[in-house]
Order: C-alpha cells, then structure tokens, then sequence
C-alpha cells in the first residue's frame, strides 16, 4: 500500500508552491482596485448612507505554524502567537478590491496601511472625495475614515 501523504518530504512543498503559484496567477483577475467608471457606480450606490464611500479596510492576523526562524520577535503579536498581518479592502458586496500580506504580526494595522501600496500612493487609488472606512486602528486622512473617539 502507498502512503500518499508521506513522500520523500518534498511533496508537500511542491504541492504548496503549486497552490500559491495558481492563487497568486489568478490574483489580478479576481482581486482588483476598481478603475474609475466602476468607482463611481459604488459612490452612486451608497451616497445615500456613505457619500463618496468606496469600501471599507480591516486587517488580521494569520497564525503561523511555527515560530520563524530568523526575527521572531517581530512576528510575536499582541495576541501571543506567532503571526504574519493580512489587511483586506472590501467593497459593499464584500469583493476584495486589495489585499496586503505578509507584514510581522507584531506590526499595528496603522503600520501595515501605511506601508500598503493605499497609504504610501492615495492618487492612484482615490479621486475627488473618494474614501474608504476603517475601524479606529487606522489613521485619520482624507480619504480613510475613522470613527470618532
């Protein structure tokens, strides 16, 4: 009988480069920032509730297998495990228009925003009053909304 879980040590490797080259080839066409005919479509729809509004940011934490072995510390989070940060821009249907990955765990979601390709280049993602909404972990700008505290 054949162990197919088991190989040569590998498999596993080659299977989950596979997967993430297939993931990442399909990443422009699924996971884009909408250009400006289809930004104005979504202002349109929710100017009523959130005028000039396209999305919405928020970030988490993917946990790590095991801890890294170079720089652990910085991949520490504050919730004591070992992790990389993904932040995630949504549109009112929940499409993700843009996704970060790959950040230490131990950085804030105001750091990882504004190392993002969205917080270091604004004008190439926002035109006029175009702004996302992001939750009080984010930076107050023009064109990312914060609650009031």
């Amino acid at each position: 009988m054949h162990n197919l879980w088991i190989g040569d040590g590998g498999t596993l490797a080659k299977v989950t480069e596979r997967v993430f080259t297939a993931i990442l080839r399909l990443t422009p066409k699924y996971i884009r920032w909408p250009k400006v005919a289809e930004r104005k479509q979504l202002v349109d729809q929710t100017f009523a509730e959130l005028p000039h509004c396209l999305g919405y940011v928020d970030g988490c934490e993917i946990k790590l297998f095991e801890k890294p072995a170079k720089c652990h510390e910085v991949y520490f989070s504050r919730q004591r495990i070992y992790s990389v940060k993904l932040q995630v821009v949504c549109d009112r249907k929940l499409r993700i228009r843009n996704a970060v990955i790959g950040s230490p765990g131990s950085f804030h979601d105001s750091k990882v925003f504004k190392i993002s390709s969205i917080g270091r280049h604004p004008e190439q993602y926002f035109a006029g009053e175009e702004w996302i909404a992001g939750d009080s972990a984010y930076p107050q700008s023009t064109f990312l909304v914060t609650p009031f505290s």
